[in-house]
């Protein structure tokens, strides 16, 4: 069955026992409009469906999370709540929606004890909208540390990576998979934390919502041939040459020729194009030779990788050798 997205809420409520790779705490929400009818009613289904426990306010705007702009963390949540200081709380989220509409909501949850580490999961990765799974994390609990850019550890790989990401991430991974499946491969970003339960841990979703991208991402398939033609292409530059010293290359973007100060690690095509024409295709190394060096005039001295330029730094070295 598949899925499609709503607010903050409603999207974990269409989620709750349809998701298996984590847990989604027990939650109570209303909108605006039931809040500003009647308080007394909001505040006493709280208390009857989740009882006398610290809680999380969390805001559940409509314009939070659309398919067409993100405002993750535009609008207030408030933890460990105590029960007397509950009504004051979800005020205070309202309060911070400006000028909210009636049908914006207010999601109340029991906030998670023992909490180890939490963090954000991207399906794609936001700069490049490639399908590179994205874990973002740190030890504890609060969330804000990594989606505000603060700091935390980072983990990457392909959609179709055979890399085992390091334990503790696995069930990350495997919920953005399922993720994935339940709502038809649209690019999401998720929010997780992992809690402390005797001897297991368990992973919890926090919040799924729509990843925003600047255009249409490939598919995992095509990243995987692309990444495969780079391999290849690497693989053949490291071979030995005849008429080259040294078994190996490697490759930079700072050696003596410098593609990332003079056109960028990431140039347009056509600065890529002229930079190769004019320089690095074959007047590098007429200018060596004609300086006493060895001749390397059939050598290009800069491979690109889907554009991005590397000095094959052998060939620099062999350019000095007389």
């Amino acid at each position: 069955m598949s899925l499609t997205f709503s607010t903050k809420a409603r999207t974990l409520a269409n989620l709750q026992g349809k998701l298996h790779s984590a847990r989604i705490a027990s939650s109570v929400f209303f909108t605006v409009g039931d809040w500003q009818g009647d308080r007394n009613d909001c505040l006493r289904r709280v208390q009857a469906e989740l009882g006398d426990v610290p809680f999380i306010v969390r805001s559940s705007c409509l314009h939070e999370d659309g398919m067409a702009e993100s405002k993750a963390g535009a609008f207030l949540s408030l933890q460990n709540i105590p029960s007397k200081e509950l009504r004051g709380a979800i005020e205070q989220v309202i309060a911070s929606y400006d000028s909210a509409d009636p049908g914006d909501e207010v999601l109340v949850q029991p906030m998670l004890q023992n909490v180890l580490r939490s963090g954000v999961a991207f399906s794609h990765d936001p700069n490049t909208c490639s399908p590179y799974r994205m874990v973002n994390w740190s030890e504890g609990v609060d969330t804000a540390v990594v989606t505000g850019g603060l700091g935390g550890s980072t983990w990457q790989q392909a959609a179709n990576s055979s890399v085992n990401p390091p334990g503790k991430l696995s069930g990350v991974l495997g919920l953005l998979d399922e993720l994935l499946t339940l709502f038809k491969d649209a690019p999401i970003d998720c929010e997780f934390a992992v809690t402390n339960e005797g001897e297991n841990q368990v992973l919890w979703l926090l919040q799924a919502r729509p990843l925003v991208l600047s255009r249409n991402p490939e598919s995992a398939s095509e990243q995987s041939e692309r990444l495969q033609c780079i391999y290849d292409k690497v693989e053949r530059g490291m071979r030995p040459h005849p008429f080259l010293m040294g078994h190996r290359t490697v490759y930079g973007v700072m050696p003596d020729w410098n593609p990332a100060e003079i056109i960028g690690v990431r140039p347009k095509p056509l600065a890529l194009s002229l930079y190769r024409e004019l320089v690095t295709d074959s007047i590098w190394a007429y200018q060596r030779h004609n300086y006493g060096y060895r001749n390397l005039r059939s050598f290009p001295l800069m491979p690109h990788f889907y554009g991005l330029p590397y000095i094959d730094v052998r060939l620099s070295f062999n350019s000095f050798i007389p």
